[in-house]
């Protein structure tokens, strides 16, 4: 997001040449957050923040206002304008994540997709087409390899602001160790299929204990009558619904998803159980898949209802859980 200087001036990201940094922010600015913030609780946080601006010298409120807290350049090293974004072409290969986190954006088009933050072994292998897009504020991203049974979407290399240091996605395998002329090498490990690497699914439901074998066919053909997995009765869709929009009301909930990097994970733990108990996986396909099968009540007054709570709670636009849904 683009911020403004001391003078007013909108800046955006850093021109020193090799500096990732986004948008420009001064301590000035980070501190009168925190402090804004502190205020209902404190109720004197802002006039301790003024107390100590008054005891600066001139030269340490320049440092303070002018310069950036997350690269130490000056407000005059960042841009006044946009940065030129585009795709650029490359060749296809393959990158291995280096800190056990991946970030993505769904769709064909980066500059409209949002981020959704996903959790991948160190050393997940990534196929990608090398195709890839600078991000208004620095971020490098590189397009997915799409395979037939998959989305498109882009994958994050390095970029500010994601609360990541250095990079997060390599060439080189992180165990890749240098091999001594002594030694012959080592035969290359299969490589993981992008199905595998690219899908990130939450630990499965508890086994029920089994049932006592009148119970079981009983169970068995209530599950048959009920319809296959892929079907979903109006009833059950409300049902459904309820209990995500339930699990996403709680204050905390709504605090955390004001960062939208927490966004994804936050709808895949709020929608697990639920998908789960309806017969679909709590994985990120059993929870594709609920969605898939609610669509077709989808202008139901009750279910509409519920996706716009569910929506606010999450802080998005309107369709946009559908959305979500469909791109795991």
């Amino acid at each position: 997001a683009m911020v403004k200087d001391f003078f007013g001036i909108e800046r955006f990201h850093c021109t020193v040449a090799g500096c990732m940094c986004g948008d420009f922010f001064s301590q000035a600015q980070r501190d009168m957050e925190e402090a804004e913030a502190l205020q209902e609780e404190e109720g004197n946080s802002i006039e301790v923040l003024e107390s100590k601006y008054h005891t600066m010298t001139c030269q340490a409120k320049s440092m303070y206002q002018l310069t950036c807290v997350h690269c130490g350049h000056s407000v005059n090293e960042h841009s006044t304008k946009r940065r030129e974004v585009r795709i650029e072409p490359g060749c296809p290969g393959t990158l291995y994540v280096l800190q056990g986190v991946c970030f993505k954006k769904n769709g064909t088009d980066p500059d409209k997709a949002g981020v959704v933050k996903l959790k991948r072994a160190t050393g997940t292998a990534i196929k990608t087409t090398g195709q890839s897009w600078r991000g208004p504020s620095g971020g490098l991203w590189v397009e997915l390899e799409v395979a037939a049974d998959q989305k498109p979407g882009w994958v994050l290399v390095e970029g500010p602001g994601f609360g990541v240091d250095g990079p997060i996605l390599g060439k080189e395998e992180p165990s890749q160790q240098p091999v001594s002329p002594e030694a012959p090498a080592p035969l290359p490990a299969a490589a993981p299929s992008p199905v595998a690497t690219l899908l990130h699914a939450l630990p499965p439901a508890p086994t029920p204990a089994p049932l006592p074998p009148a119970a079981a066919l009983a169970a068995f053909a209530a599950r048959a009558a009920e319809g296959p997995p892929g079907s979903l009765s109006l009833e059950k869709a409300k049902s459904a619904l309820a209990r995500i929009s339930e699990a996403c009301s709680s204050p905390d909930f709504i605090r955390r998803a004001e960062d939208p990097l927490q966004v994804g994970e936050l709808f895949i733990v709020a929608c697990s159980r639920p998908a789960a108990d309806f017969g679909y996986g709590s994985s990120e396909d059993g929870v594709r898949r609920l969605f898939a099968a609610l669509r077709p009540h989808a202008e139901d007054g009750r279910v509409s209802a519920a996706l716009a709570d569910i929506e606010r709670s999450l802080h998005l636009g309107p369709g946009s859980v559908m959305a979500l849904a469909e791109s795991m």
